[in-house]
């Protein structure tokens, strides 16, 4: 949004191709690639932190495990 922002200031303003505001913009790209790694790698520790709790549980007899195929028709 903040480069969406940037290029309507750039372009609206009579600086089309400012180089100033294009490298703005730019640094805002950038940013928003840095963040969505961080949130993905968020996620990611997330769902490997939950898988291992329910190994653990499983292990304990906490949590019975789920079938290792598809039901049999009898």
């Amino acid at each position: 949004m903040a480069h969406a922002l940037f290029a309507v200031v750039r372009d609206g303003y009579g600086a089309p191709g400012s180089p100033a505001l294009t490298v703005a913009a730019d640094v805002r790209y950038g940013a928003a690639a840095v963040l969505a790694v961080a949130v993905i790698q968020r996620i990611t520790a997330r769902q490997a932190a939950g898988i291992a709790a329910g190994a653990v549980a499983i292990q304990a007899g906490a949590v019975a495990p789920a079938p290792a195929g598809p039901p049999q028709l009898s």
